[in-house]
């Protein structure tokens, strides 16, 4: 509280004129989190960013590095809380911060970046095969096979449902390291077969998809001795 009097020139004082005033070195905090499963997003995807923020500030500013710099966030009806919409384009992929500036009534401003979603994972490339066990082609394969391994340019959404080994083998499941995938049959290869394999609606984390594959091996003929 802050009382001022006045006094003129023939000393008279004026009444005490009272006033309130706020000291606020507090900065704002902002949280922000998307309309997605996880961080990792690529070109079909549309984002929405919501930005909470702990008290009134000015319009809050968006950046993620040098694909969108300081665009105005939507205001909502809460006066807290503002949004942005954003199309993820093509290409850019990488790690991208997010940054958002604002101030307060008193001039804070955020001095801790974000919480929450701090950064997105910009992915916009097709997942590859880089090798197979039984690779391609391959001949003369020990029978009783119960394992297919097949090595992945990256981690991928793969189910016993994506896989189809004929003739009539069963993928019973499937176990993952890293970017490798380890396709457990039910029941085991016979001599003298030709099998193929194909894999259909695979994709990576970013929902990039893997083209339908096949490859073909064959296992050994059985032999009297």
């Amino acid at each position: 509280t802050v009382l001022v009097t006045a006094q003129d020139s023939a000393g008279n004082i004026s009444a005490p004129a009272q006033f309130e005033t706020t000291h606020d070195n507090i900065a704002p905090q902002i949280t922000v989190t998307i309309d997605q499963v996880d961080t990792m997003v690529r070109d079909a995807d549309t984002v929405v960013f919501t930005a909470t923020l702990s008290e009134q500030t000015a319009l809050p500013k968006i950046t993620f590095g040098t694909l969108v710099v300081g665009a105005n966030m939507t205001p909502t009806a809460d006066p807290l809380v503002f949004t942005y919409t954003w199309d993820v384009p093509a290409g850019n992929d990488g790690i991208v911060a997010v940054v958002i500036s604002t101030y307060d009534l008193a001039n804070n401003q955020p001095d801790h970046g974000v919480m929450g979603v701090e950064a997105l994972t910009i992915d916009n490339t097709a997942p590859t095969i880089i090798s197979r066990n039984p690779e391609l082609g391959a001949i003369n394969q020990e029978p009783g096979l119960a394992t297919i391994t097949v090595n992945f340019s990256e981690p991928v959404n793969l189910t016993p449902a994506n896989v189809t080994i004929s003739p009539a083998l069963v993928v019973e499941r499937i176990d993952f390291f890293e970017s490798s995938a380890l396709i457990q049959i039910q029941g085991m290869t016979i001599v003298n077969t030709v099998y193929l394999v194909t894999l259909t609606g695979v994709t990576d984390r970013a929902g990039n998809p893997l083209p339908t594959t096949s490859w073909s091996f064959s296992t050994a003929r059985a032999y009297n001795v």
